[in-house]
């Protein structure tokens, strides 16, 4: 009888310290998930961040070019108005100039 209060003892023993070994490697576990799952949504919003950020880049490009073809029109009607002022001149024919082209 002795015996069997010693085994039930020691018994009692390892599983106690068994139990704390699975709750420490749990603990540290989660904690690593913790901090994979913390990587994980820093990535995820980083990308969608990029994405965001791309999107914007893409709609004020196609703005500027858009801005750009305008003023690129403009700058043709400018320049073919100048080069009539020069002919006229050149020309030596009388006032009034030639009027302003107007864009087409």
């Amino acid at each position: 009888m002795e015996w069997i209060g010693i085994i039930t003892g020691v018994l009692g023993s390892l599983v106690a310290v068994g139990g704390l070994i699975l709750s420490w490697r749990k603990a540290r576990h989660d904690e690593e998930d913790g901090i994979s799952t913390s990587e994980r949504e820093s990535r995820r919003d980083t990308i969608a961040d990029r994405d965001a950020f791309i999107d914007q880049y893409q709609e004020d490009m196609r703005d500027i070019r858009s801005r750009m073809s305008s003023v690129e029109g403009e700058l043709d009607i400018e320049r073919a108005w100048n080069r009539m002022l020069v002919d006229h001149i050149y020309r030596q024919l009388p006032p009034p100039p030639p009027s302003r082209p107007t864009r087409t």
